[in-house]
């Protein structure tokens, strides 16, 4: 449901799943008739086995590829939807100064490839509104940057009890 408001609905727009790890995620949005669906992790084994995951499955518009979240290969205004999950709270927890310095560069990567009126979902264990002021302190007052990307800040109830 916050995946279909965070889209209007629209099968057709462009996701990127950063920091996809071995989550189902990718596959299920697949399923739910996302067919524009790129998922991204920075370790290559990870990414080569997801490839090989889906490529025996009826799957085929899913595409995985190692990258570095904070420097993506992508151009400018790409995506429609950035979709974490739990990627912020993983670079919350790097050590002192780094944390703050790579959730900037992390945040600034987000905001370049996001579309204009695009959304930045970040699923998190983190209390939303918590998390929210995690973002806004790390992102770089950059005018020529745009404001800070829309963030979803609903607490989900857990799918699991």
């Amino acid at each position: 449901q916050i995946i279909e408001e965070a889209t209007a609905s629209d099968r057709s727009c462009k996701i990127l799943h950063v920091g996809c790890g071995n989550s189902l995620l990718s596959e299920r949005l697949y399923d739910d008739g996302y067919r524009d669906v790129i998922s991204i992790d920075s370790s290559p084994v990870v990414v080569a086995q997801m490839a090989a995951r889906t490529s025996t499955t009826a799957r085929p518009g899913l595409q995985y590829f190692p990258m570095d979240a904070t420097a993506t290969s992508f151009a400018d205004g790409t995506f429609d939807l950035v979709l974490d999950k739990a990627l912020v709270d993983t670079l919350a927890c790097l050590p002192g100064a780094c944390s703050a310095e790579v959730l900037s560069a992390y945040i600034a990567e987000v905001n370049r490839l996001l579309r204009p009126g695009g959304a930045f979902l970040c699923i998190s264990l983190g209390p939303p509104l918590q998390r929210l002021s995690l973002i806004r302190s790390v992102a770089a007052p950059d005018p020529l940057a745009g404001p800070i990307p829309d963030v979803c800040t609903k607490r989900l109830e857990p799918l699991w009890e």
